[in-house]
This record gives C-alpha cells, structure tokens and sequence, in this order.
C-alpha cells in the first residue's frame, strides 16, 4: 500500500506543477464569446467577432461563520423561475479568479449554455485558497442556496472545470457525490493521491474528461484516472484530441452541451417539459444518443425553415442522401446543388421526424437510427442512416429516405412501379431513367 501511495504521489506531482504553473498563459480563441460589459475588453484580432454583451452576472452569499462566496451566474433564454433547469457548477481556469472564470466562460460555456436551456454557476476563488485546497469546504452552502432559489432538475447538479478547476471540480464532486449528477473536465484529474483513492465515490456519477493530446502530463494522468474509475465501476470516458493544446480548440461549446444533455438522462430527466426521446426497451440508448436526436432534429428544422448553410452544415463532407426514387443517390455536393434553388426560394421541405431510434456504437464515434417521417403530399416515410463524429460533433453521413408499403398492396404497387419503369425505359433516351 505504500508503494502503491508513493507511485500515485510521483505521478500526481507532475500534474500539480504543471497545472498551476500556467497560470496567465492561457488565452481565449478567437471568436468564442466576449467578456462582461464591465470588464475591459481588447480590440478584436484579424478574423476574430467583435465582442457581444456578456451573457452573465456576479452574486455572492453570506456563509456561516462570516466571509462571502462570489460567483458569476448565467440564466438560460426566456427563464422561467416556475420552471425546472439542469444546472452545472463551473470551474474557471487557473487560480479561477473573475478574469480567469470569464476567460473559461467565454471558450466553453457562454453562449451555448444560454440557447440550450442552462443555468450555470461559476464561483470566484483566489491565488491563495482555491477549491481544491481549502476554498471547496465553501462549496455546500453554495448548492443549498442554488437548491432554495432554482427548481433544480432531478434534484442534483452537473459539476465541470477547465485545468486547475477541472482539478477543483473533482474535488468536489467526490466530496458531494449525492448531489452530483455528472462530472465533467476539460482538462481535468483528481488533485490529489487521497482524491484518487476516494474516485469510487463517483460510481453513480457520470464523468467525462477531455484532454489535449500534445499536454503530456494531463494526458498520463488522466488516462490513470479513467483506468481507476473503470476498475471501481463508476462510467467514466477519456476523449484526446492529438496534436492540440491546453484549451483544444476543436472541442466545441456545442459538442460539449451535447455530451451534457445526454447526462441529464441520468438526473431525472424525461418530464413533458424535457421529453426523454424513443427508446428501444430491448435495446436503451446509449448516453450520446441524446447528440444524435438533437443533430437529426435541427437538420430536419433547418430544412423546414429553408436554412441551407445550416442544413448542410450538419452533413458530413462525405455524406450521401438516397432519396424515394431509384435513381436517387446523392453525392453532397449533387444534393446541395438540386437543393439550392429550393432554399433560396424561401421555402425548401417539411418533414417533421417522430419515433426515432438511435444506436451508438460502444467507441462513441459512429450512430446508426431510424424513424418516421411526415411529409404533407408523401405521408408517411421512413428515414434511416449513419452519423459520424468530426472534430467532436455529430455528422450525418447517410440518409436513406422511402415510403412504407402495406404488405396487402405491396404486389399492386410492384406491378405499378414496374409499368413506370418501362414506360420511362422506353421515352428515354439510352434506357435512363434519371
């Protein structure tokens, strides 16, 4: 047992002066949100938006025994205060103090966690107390006082952090594991040897660690973590985007709030305010299947509401759309170009999806599914395809449109369709049907 404590004491060390030692290097991407109106903010670079009103506010509380709790609070749109929210507890970068909080609120939460119906907590630490050394002991007063003020969904909170409040958020997820619902990092590991020994705390606890492939020591260490909660049975999954650095500019606010959403399944999700999509009840989907219904709703809403650029946008580069007819096997490009003077018209098509099932594969990067769709002159269809992950979202790859036929007619509308063939086979020149 001892070795065992010093192996885990070595390893940890790396991490702990890794961590805190970039504190004031890291920076925002270009583009990813903008700082509080009252914050001071720097002219955009080339290519980078103009900076945005900020999306959150600062409140504090009184704790027991004297001193405050400052933190900064993001409300979703249109919020009701009758009505239920999932909320996440976010830990903001380095010593994860007011600058370094919005810099994390900015490249990974706001302004996602707005439109996607979140209410987000973020408390504000200092260089000399962080929450993971002594300023977590803060952290309950703060979930009751959420608990009193906001119907908080299923009754338990998703925790997250970026780098040294990756590390808070473990901590505290650990020390509050009934009232957690899910855990997730970016990059992130238990702060200390005691922290990974206490992981199976976090067996009812869903837990997501993102890392930066090229940010060795947070790699190593994650990977340990991953492997130790896997052994105490708690689902936990390590994603590593290779070649990147610290802040992983692939991994997308989006991707993030999907993988979120999903979580919520586990928190009492599935009220008729937050419908819990299909299920196969031979079959229960897996947790990303939440991604997928969200990607295949938008895409079909997009069409409806003759948005090209969005529509294609949730199509892979590769992807291939088969329509009802024989002939019918688009090529992206094919389908964007016959499709575009439809979207341009204002007025593309409607087909509104229902009874979907979705399929993930046990590696999380592919998704299979099939569901109904109602178009107002063809009726009832059926839709069936694959999804790919690209640079962490959600991609259709393949879309296979047709029309159910009742077996009591289906020979009747064999020989009908049969008739037409030969009918086009013999006006067309060569035998084309297209």
């Amino acid at each position: 047992m001892k070795k065992r404590a010093h192996r885990l004491s070595v390893l940890w060390a790396v991490v702990a002066g890794g961590c805190v030692a970039h504190a004031g290097v890291l920076a925002a991407p270009p583009g990813v949100g903008a700082p509080p109106a009252t914050a001071p903010q720097a002219p955009p670079q080339p290519g980078q938006a103009a900076p945005s009103p900020a999306t959150w506010e600062y409140r504090t509380i009184d704790l027991e025994g004297g001193g405050t709790l400052k933190y900064a609070l993001i409300l979703p749109e249109g919020f009701d205060a009758g009505a239920t929210y999932p909320v996440l507890v976010f830990f903001g970068l380095d010593a994860m103090d007011e600058g370094r909080t919005e810099v994390a609120l900015r490249r990974f939460i706001s302004p996602t966690a707005v439109s996607r119906g979140w209410i987000v907590v973020a408390p504000i630490g200092n260089p000399r107390r962080h929450f993971f050394s002594g300023a977590e002991a803060d952290i309950p007063a703060l979930l009751d006082a959420l608990q009193r003020e906001f119907k908080v969904e299923g009754g338990r909170f998703h925790v997250g952090g970026a780098d040294n409040g990756g590390r808070a958020a473990f901590r505290v997820a650990i020390q509050n594991a009934a009232r957690v619902c899910s855990l997730t990092v970016m990059p992130g590991v238990p702060p200390t040897p005691r922290d990974v020994e206490q992981l199976d705390a976090l067996k009812d606890v869903r837990v997501t660690m993102y890392v930066a492939g090229r940010d060795i020591p947070f790699v190593l260490n994650s990977r340990s973590a991953r492997n130790r909660m896997t052994q105490v049975g708690a689902q936990a999954e390590l994603i590593e985007f290779p070649n990147e650095q610290k802040l992983m500019p692939s991994l997308t606010q989006a991707a993030l709030f999907d993988r979120l959403d999903a979580a919520r399944a586990g928190c009492g999700r599935g009220s008729s305010e937050h419908p819990a999509p299909a299920t196969d009840p031979a079959r229960p989907e897996h947790p990303e299947a939440a991604g997928v219904h969200r990607v295949l709703d938008d895409w079909h809403a997009a069409a409806a509401a003759a948005d090209e650029s969005r529509y294609f946008g949730h199509m892979a580069a590769d992807a291939v759309f088969m329509g009802t007819d024989n002939w019918e096997r688009w090529t992206k490009a094919e389908f964007q170009a016959w499709a575009k003077p439809r979207f341009d018209s204002g007025k593309a098509w409607t087909m509104t999806p229902r009874d979907r099932y979705v399929f993930v594969a046990l590696d999380g990067a592919t998704a299979w599914f099939d569901e109904f769709v109602d178009h107002p002159s063809m009726g009832e269809c059926r839709g069936t395809g694959v999804l790919v992950r690209e640079g962490g979202e959600w991609k259709v790859a393949q879309y296979n449109l047709s029309v159910p036929i009742p077996n009591e007619i289906v020979e009747s509308v064999a020989g009908m369709v049969r008739q037409e063939r030969a009918r086009q086979a013999g006006s067309t020149p060569g035998g084309a049907a297209r």
